[in-house]
């Protein structure tokens, strides 16, 4: 991030990350127009200013055509278009890019579509099942159970979660402070790792308040954990776990996002969800109601009504399962007995009415 001559910033790239917001979006731009600086062998981000425009143009297409050849994904390709777009225009300078968009290769299916089943889950969980494991062992059930992207961890902190419980489920405020923030729930399963992640932080002597991050980094509890950094940990730890076959470079399972796809999938394969309060819960703009994003705000009580249609099935290990299975076991007995003793009563009401009308009022039967 810092011009190849000295150490100080140089002004181009100072105006190009002006214009980026998201921290990951810069890195991942920085990379590509390092790429493409390195490819024409330009001594530094300023000398990029020094070309007319038109040459630019030329040099965008051949530098496509060079990707495309390598066998770089139309989607991959064209995040670099962009990014080499984006620091040029910052800096006045306009370049066209339809030619070179025109010459991205057909789009192919990719790997990253399918989620987790639940066995999947369980071996990641198992994976993870020291003390040592505990922040990505949470991040994890976080993800299972309220359906957030891997993101989420750069800005929760002890403080968004559990504004709204009932029935062990807590609420949790992802993205906090940022205009994408939104409400969705943790399940039981979620809060116990959570707090027993918290406990353990507190036994080895930190002080922790409603600030502290969820997941800090590993070396510096007073900073989150970056997206990248759960994401390459736990890639580590779950290579055995079978994620489907390979289409192209990909698993047909993403990392963290077949995690979330399992959320979503759970939510609308449920009987009588409500689709947009689901979507509220999901981080989605609404694509069929309009203004529905802007202005549509329901309450904790009325989402969490609706996260209990198929919070059950959200539970990932064994344990969590079999607690679940019990539970409703328990609520059948309950109410089979119940429905019994309200049966009887109503056969004993109809009779004493029976026999108030045959022998009237004063006929009493022992």
């Amino acid at each position: 991030m810092h011009n190849d001559k000295n150490n100080s910033m140089s002004k181009s790239l100072e105006y190009f990350f002006a214009g980026i917001k998201s921290p990951a979006t810069k890195k991942n731009y920085l990379s590509a127009l390092k790429q493409f600086r390195k490819y024409y062998e330009i001594k530094d981000f300023d000398s990029l200013l020094t070309y007319e425009p038109d040459e630019l143009r030329k040099m965008l297409e051949q530098y496509v055509i060079h990707e495309k050849n390598k066998g770089l994904s139309a989607k991959g390709i064209n995040v670099k278009i962009a990014a080499i777009k984006l620091f040029f225009s910052m800096n006045d300078i306009f370049i066209i890019t339809q030619k070179a968009i025109k010459m991205l290769p057909a789009e192919k299916k990719h790997g990253g579509g399918k989620p987790y089943p639940t066995k999947q889950l369980q071996e990641i969980l198992k994976c993870l099942n020291t003390r040592f494991s505990l922040p990505l062992k949470s991040a994890v059930l976080i993800i299972a159970s309220c359906g957030s992207r891997v993101g989420f961890a750069q800005y929760l902190k002890v403080k968004d979660i559990g504004e709204f419980e009932k029935n062990g489920c807590k609420s949790i405020l992802i993205y906090s402070g940022e205009i994408e923030e939104y409400y969705s729930f943790i399940n039981p399963e979620t809060v116990k790792v959570i707090d027993e992640w918290i406990e353990y932080r507190k036994s080895k002597g930190e002080l922790i308040t409603k600030d502290s991050w969820v997941i800090p980094k590993a070396n510096d509890h007073t900073k989150a954990i970056e997206e990248g950094s759960i994401s390459a940990r736990i890639h580590v730890i779950i290579r055995n776990v079978d994620r489907g076959e390979m289409i192209g470079s990909r698993h047909e399972i993403s990392i963290t996002h077949g995690i979330r796809k399992r959320w979503n999938t759970v939510a609308k394969d449920t009987d009588g969800v409500n689709s947009n309060k689901v979507e509220k819960m999901f981080g989605h703009h609404s694509r069929t109601i309009e203004n529905d994003t802007t202005y549509y705000k329901p309450d904790l009580a009325k989402l969490f009504k609706e996260y209990e249609k198929f919070s059950d099935g959200l539970a990932v290990s064994e344990e969590a399962i079999l607690e679940i299975q019990l539970r409703n076991k328990d609520k059948i007995i309950e109410f089979t007995h119940t429905e019994k003793d309200d049966r009887i009563k109503k056969l004993e009401s109809r009779l004493l009415k029976m026999e108030e009308i045959a022998f009237g009022s004063s006929v009493k039967w022992d």
